[in-house]
């Protein structure tokens, strides 16, 4: 399973909304790991606007987009591992972790 994690950061940006400001958001990975033939990607996400909330649920909804539309390919699972949203009031971070698998092998 050769996913790179700029191929999947590729993929999201492709697919986010056009009215997203990528100006201010960053992906950053933070871990990549395989168990139970899975490849996992564990993501940052830190968004640096005033507007974070709308901006994040274009992301959440890009994300189940995915999912939806690499069904037999890729699957996506997005779980939000923490919240910092009361200690940055402007800055806002997420992290996430894709599932990613090969359903073929």
């Amino acid at each position: 399973m050769a996913f790179s994690t700029q191929v999947i950061v590729v993929l999201i940006r492709t697919l986010i909304p056009r009215a997203t400001n990528w100006q201010h958001v960053t992906f950053i990975a933070t871990n990549a790991y395989v168990y139970d033939y899975t490849y996992h990607i564990i993501f940052t996400v830190h968004i640096c606007t005033r507007n974070y909330e709308k901006t994040f649920q274009k992301l959440s909804k890009t994300f189940q987009k995915l999912s939806k539309n690499f069904p037999k390919t890729l699957v996506f699972l997005v779980r939000n591992v923490n919240d910092n949203r009361k200690k940055l009031s402007k800055n806002f971070r997420k992290t996430f972790v894709f599932l990613v698998r090969n359903v073929n092998d």
